[in-house]
């Protein structure tokens, strides 16, 4: 008998993993898989052709099956069809194993075929069946243990437990079953397990915990419970197995315990030293209040617990190190440190750990007590800041010295070429080589600045009024900066006010500050990888003038915002900042009644991210109408004489040739012995003399002018390079005569030569 249409087919019957057999309605085989061969151990000639009873079914079953072909063959309807049955099946070796089959029907040509897909259930059986007796094994496990085992769904429904826990609620377990919670748990003890158990994680899915039953007949006992959630495939809460332990025993003994000790405790509570005392596992079991403040938390949140349930992990990976040491020695351990999780007024603390033998004489506890060493160590940190105060301020007096000496030897050179650099400028008047004179001039006044602004912080001498414009100052230090911002790829936006009033002040002192601003910008810019950029902006309020300069750095923590300004506080490396721009900057500008602020990125807007530092100024009337009025230089009255006094022939003919050029007819001395012998020939309107000369120093020369020729020391200006030493500030304040820093421009040469011919008159 063939299989009409089922050809078709045949390629994915032999692909098939599954055992397929197709049989006519008589049960005869027409078609046999290579599954199915490998299955039953026939090979497929052999079984087509022959019934499947004989083939396949075992002889126990096969009566079976011949009633039911019958029953089918005589038109009643088959109970096989369209179901998964699990039967017994014969190998072609004798054995019987169990299969899972699957019949279907069909038609063709007006008869009926079937077609029957099996699958070996060997394997299977064997699992179950081993899971089974390791259920078995399990279940005997747990009903053998003394400890009472609970599995509970995520709503705490209890789905099994084991034979202590019937018997330690005197019912049987299957009473349990189904119930919430266990028996006698009060409520508050519901509602603890209700609000932590759901929060416990794949991560950190134990919590342990001590609690109370009421039993039956009111009796109060206490279980110690280990509950751990457990996670699905998914990682949702599917519920918790608990485990716990009667402890009611040593309950009632710790409150025998707690009784006999309520004087100390008592006296611990009211102790201003922090006390703890911990078990085996690390639960605080005593503590006072002045521990809970330590740790930061009430105190019945602490009681019970680990270091690691009422603190941070950082204050728990802290205070565990310390008792892993403790436990190893056995020695009394002190620690000194800052507390990671304090509470009110705790920061720092001294930490004594002691051992304690358990309750038990087994364990071992840990006592201690915390000092607080908060308000010492800002004592103690404040005198290490006036400690580096001193050392800073030292240094600085020492570079004031040495700058003393070298001011002079620098500024000589300087004030001939900028005097020199400002006559050629003049002279050449506006061609190439005046150009290149005026950057001469600007370069060596630049460095006169320098000298001056550093001779002035070290000195701190007074702050020269002059009227001042932020918008020069501004373009200055921006000038000043131009190689290193350009080199560093720093792009500098200035958004100066045309209308900006002028303001009264030092401008030595101003422009530095402007300068210290600027390069406090470029260096917060350093490793900056985003557009790097510094944007200054000025603009007139009432009565004040304002200079805005933001960066887009990094800018200034929230935490040390307020220390900014403080002398020698800086966030820079070692090395590389002392700590002190800032703080010059707010004293010069409190010096000049303004206000120098940092103000947030918003505040500002610049549209920077980083630091922006406003510096408010005000604008008083006298300096309004001094702008206001026309501006004129000092005219030598005629036939002026001047005597210019200086060691350095080259300076001193420099200022010979300024002082002609204003009109003075001028003679020069290179010592105060050859200004003598000139004074003692002829009198002078005006002398100019250097402070510091080999044979005989400006203080001397006054001195013997003030004797023997006291017209002609009203007559006197002094030329200096060095303010700086005390001898030497302390005789200008005596001498009371006018004083011409070096370098100078021919303006100021004039103007001071006129003022000391003036106070002469």
């Amino acid at each position: 008998m063939t299989l009409p249409d089922w050809e078709s087919s045949a390629a994915v019957t032999r692909a098939s993993l599954d055992a397929v057999i197709i049989a006519d309605a008589q049960g005869v085989v027409l078609e046999f898989n290579p599954a199915a061969e490998a299955m039953f151990g026939h090979a497929r000639a052999d079984a087509i052709g022959r019934t499947i009873g004989e083939l396949i079914v075992p002889a126990h079953h096969r009566a079976a099956h011949e009633a039911g072909m019958l029953r089918y063959a005589s038109g009643q309807p088959a109970r096989v069809l369209g179901r998964r049955l699990e039967l017994e099946a014969l190998r072609a070796d004798g054995t019987v194993f169990p299969v899972e089959l699957s019949i279907t029907e069909a038609e063709t040509g007006g008869q009926k075929f079937f077609a029957a897909s099996l699958r070996d259930l060997s394997e299977r059986r064997a699992i179950e069946e081993e899971r089974r007796a390791s259920a078995d094994f399990l279940q005997a496990l747990v009903d053998d243990q003394t400890e009472i085992v609970i599995r509970s769904d995520a709503d705490f429904r209890v789905i099994f437990c084991n034979e202590a826990t019937g018997r330690f609620f005197g019912v049987p377990r299957s009473a349990l079953i189904g119930q919430r919670f266990t028996p006698g748990t009060p409520m508050d003890v519901q509602e603890r397990l209700q609000a932590e158990l759901p929060f416990l994680t794949p991560d950190s899915p134990v919590r342990r915990s001590v609690d109370r039953k009421i039993m039956p007949d009111g009796e109060e006992r206490w279980l110690e419970w280990s509950n751990r959630a457990l996670f699905d495939s998914e990682g949702r809460l599917s519920g918790h197995m608990s485990v716990a332990r009667d402890i009611t025993e040593q309950m009632l003994a710790s409150r025998a315990l707690a009784a006999s000790e309520a004087r100390f405790a008592a006296f611990a509570e009211n102790s201003p030293v922090a006390m703890f005392l911990k078990d085996e596992d690390g639960r605080y079991v005593m503590l006072n209040g002045e521990a809970a403040k330590v740790i930061g938390r009430p105190h019945a949140e602490i009681l019970g617990r680990t270091a690691r349930e009422v603190g941070t992990p950082a204050s728990a990976d802290q205070t565990e190190a310390a008792d892993r040491t403790l436990r190893a020695t056995r020695q009394p351990l002190q620690t000194v440190g800052q507390l990671t999780a304090a509470g009110e007024p705790y920061h720092w603390a001294m930490v004594l750990r002691f051992p304690i033998t358990a309750p038990d004489g087994k364990g071992l506890w840990i006592g201690g007590f915390a000092i607080d060493m908060t308000a010492q160590r800002a004592t103690e940190q404040d005198l290490e800041r006036s400690r580096e105060a001193l050392h800073q301020s030292e240094k600085l007096n020492a570079m004031g010295s040495l700058l003393a000496g070298v001011a002079h030897e620098l500024n000589n050179p300087l004030a001939i070429v900028v005097a020199q650099a400002t006559m050629m400028e003049e002279d050449a008047a506006e061609g190439p080589l005046g150009r290149r004179a005026e950057k001469i001039r600007r370069a060596a006044e630049r460095c006169g600045r320098i000298v001056q602004t550093f001779l002035g912080l070290a000195r701190r001498k007074p702050a020269e009024r002059q009227l001042v414009n932020l918008n020069d100052m501004a373009r200055a230090a921006v000038d000043l900066m131009a190689y290193p911002l350009r080199t560093a790829g720093i792009a500098v936006t200035l958004d100066l006010a045309a209308d900006l009033p002028t303001v009264e002040g030092d401008p030595d002192m101003l422009n530095q500050v402007v300068l210290n601003l600027v390069v406090n910008a470029q260096q917060a810019l350093e490793g900056c990888a985003g557009p790097r950029q510094i944007a200054i902006r000025t603009r007139a309020q009432p009565g004040l003038a304002v200079i805005d300069l933001g960066d887009s750095g990094p800018g200034v923590p929230a935490e040390i915002r307020h220390r900014i300004f403080e002398p020698f506080f800086s966030t820079k490396p070692q090395g590389v900042g002392t700590g002190v721009g800032l703080s010059f900057c707010h004293s010069v500008i409190s010096a000049h009644q303004g206000r120098l602020e940092l103000l947030g990125p918003a505040e500002a807007g610049l549209g920077l991210s980083g630091a922006t530092f406003r510096v408010s100024l005000p604008v008083t009337m006298a300096a309004q109408a001094e702008a206001e009025a026309p501006v004129t230089g000092p005219a030598a009255p005629a036939l002026s004489r001047a005597l210019v006094v200086d060691d350095e022939p080259e300076l001193a003919e420099v200022l010979a040739e300024m002082l002609g050029a204003g009109g003075y007819a001028v003679e020069i001395a290179t010592s105060a012995t050859q200004a003598q012998a000139l004074i003692r020939q002829a009198r002078f309107d005006v002398i100019l003399s250097d402070l510091r000369m080999p044979d005989m120093d400006g203080p001397a020369f006054f001195g013997w002018l003030e004797t023997d020729w006291p017209e002609q020391a009203h007559r006197v200006a002094f030329v200096t390079g060095d303010a700086l030493g005390a001898a030497a500030a302390d005789f200008l304040t005596r001498a009371g005569r006018p004083i011409l820093e070096k370098p100078f421009s021919r303006a100021g040469v004039l103007r001071v030569a006129a003022q000391a011919q003036g106070a002469a008159g």
